[in-house]
């Protein structure tokens, strides 16, 4: 089970900050069959690294808000592609990841 993190009120947000650095095996280890079939789509090691600890970045984060493993989440995509968690429980829980050279948000 993933470290818990604290609880949002309705009308808070949380900003996280991770630095890309060299991807643990540990990361793919988190990561969704579908994701990883995206990963090893990646022609680039640097891009593939980059996308893999994005992932695994996002999904310890929502696995410490929803306090289940990373691996236990499972996404769901609307109309525009924006993901939504869709188990282990549907939620109200809303996120956005975004990427800068080698800092994701």
């Amino acid at each position: 089970m993933a470290e818990a993190v604290p609880t949002l009120g309705v009308d808070e947000i949380d900003v996280w900050i991770v630095e890309l650095t060299n991807a643990q095996g540990k990361d793919m280890d988190s990561l969704a069959p579908a994701e990883r079939a995206s990963a090893s789509r990646f022609k680039s090691d640097v891009n593939r690294t980059g996308f893999v600890q994005r992932r695994a970045a996002l999904r310890a984060i929502l696995a410490g808000y929803l306090g289940v493993a990373p691996w236990e989440i499972a996404f769901s995509m609307n109309a525009f592609g924006k993901p939504s968690i869709m188990a282990p429980r549907a939620c109200s829980l809303s996120f956005n990841a975004s990427q800068s050279g080698t800092i994701a948000a």
